[in-house]
């Protein structure tokens, strides 16, 4: 291979994909949600599960939390928007802080609802006559401070639309000797505290416990990781060498291109993949530079295509 097609590879795998900062605020914001939601209901008679991809005829719902309580199910959906929210018709308006412009949300809560409709009638026929389907509620969780709302959202009778300090105190406070001088001494000697007994904790009703057990079939979103940091959560259509997109047969991708000057004078340059399958065993394979991946973001109407050589892992998330 000439000196210039090497100089040539090597030059179109340094574009970098760098993060998008109302993308990544959206994300660690779910990932504070979740850290929160791990130390609340840890040895509780609740249970959370992030990121479900809930099947439907059509396409995939993705639901941010569903929240399993002895009696009912939560649909929790997390918004990071800062301004002054109000309501148009069916439709929510984001008027943003600091000037930065109007955001017309859609029919925003219309899609909450398809989502709990989904979650129940997936639940209705995966637990079928065995359970009954638990009762369902919808809570719309706004976490920045600094956000205001329109009277008409409060008057919206079938979900709860709250900020995030109002749901946390909807759920089991943390247990209170974690940070104190006492309940280190506990854990030293491993007493436990009533609070922590599994005797003490409700029951769950048996088609919490069926929906429960369904729950944690479900997957979440592909994950696409750029070179440069940037990370797209959506669903993989296809990838264009065949034997990689098999998603019940891998669960990662890890994709190395040269991208160094120091590889100049290797002496071959290649795409080198190493597929990690449900078992943990990995598999590698060397490709060329024109295999592409077609996905499709969320909340994107159609799927992108990318050269591979741009990515640098895939995570299925779902089989």
């Amino acid at each position: 291979m000439k000196l210039a097609r090497r100089l040539d590879i090597i030059w179109r795998n340094k574009k970098r994909f760098h993060p998008r900062s109302n993308v990544s605020a959206g994300r660690a914001a779910e990932l504070q949600v979740a850290s929160l939601l791990e130390e609340r209901l840890r040895n509780s008679a609740y249970q959370y599960f992030p990121g479900v991809r809930v099947p439907s005829k059509k396409r995939r719902h993705e639901i941010d939390f569903v929240i399993t309580t002895p009696e009912e199910i939560w649909v929790v959906e997390l918004k990071n928007w800062s301004g002054f929210v109000n309501v148009d018709g069916s439709r929510v308006i984001q008027h943003r802080s600091h000037g930065r412009g109007v955001v017309d949300h859609g029919n925003l809560l219309g899609g909450l609802r398809r989502k709990e409709r989904a979650l129940k009638s997936y639940l209705r026929r995966s637990i079928g006559s065995s359970a009954s389907v638990p009762n369902t509620w919808i809570v719309l969780v706004f976490c920045n401070n600094n956000i205001a709302f329109a009277e008409e959202l409060f008057e919206v009778d079938d979900m709860d639309i709250v900020r995030l300090p109002e749901f946390l105190s909807a759920l089991p406070a943390p247990p209170a000797q974690h940070g104190s001088f006492w309940g280190g001494l506990t854990r030293l000697f491993g007493k436990a505290s009533n609070d922590d007994d599994p005797a003490r904790l409700p029951t769950a009703k048996d088609s919490i416990v069926a929906a429960n057990k369904e729950l944690a079939r479900l997957g979440t979103w592909d994950l696409l990781a750029l070179h440069g940091g940037r990370i797209i959560s959506g669903d993989i259509v296809d990838i264009s060498k065949p034997v990689l997109d098999d998603r019940d047969r891998f669960q990662r991708l890890r994709i190395d291109a040269p991208r160094s000057i120091f590889n100049l004078f290797r002496s071959e340059l290649h795409l080198h993949v190493t597929a990690t399958d449900r078992g943990g065993t990995k598999h590698r394979y060397e490709l060329d530079f024109d295999q592409k991946v077609r996905f499709h973001a969320a909340g994107q109407p159609k799927p992108t295509t990318f050269s591979l050589r741009d990515v640098v892992a895939i995570s299925f998330g779902y089989t």
